[in-house]
């Protein structure tokens, strides 16, 4: 008793998967804006 069952386990470690790469694309992608915008800003001097 207590053990979920494998699929169930499987089931929440595919959905953390998931949803890490997508908040990992989300935080690459603004990173990035950002970088972008602080070397922008030092080359328009």
């Amino acid at each position: 008793m207590g053990h979920p069952a494998p699929g169930v386990l499987k089931h929440i470690s595919i959905k953390l998967y998931v949803g890490s790469s997508c908040l990992h694309r989300v935080y690459y992608i603004a990173w990035n804006e950002a970088y972008r915008e602080e070397n922008y800003d030092s080359y328009s001097e």
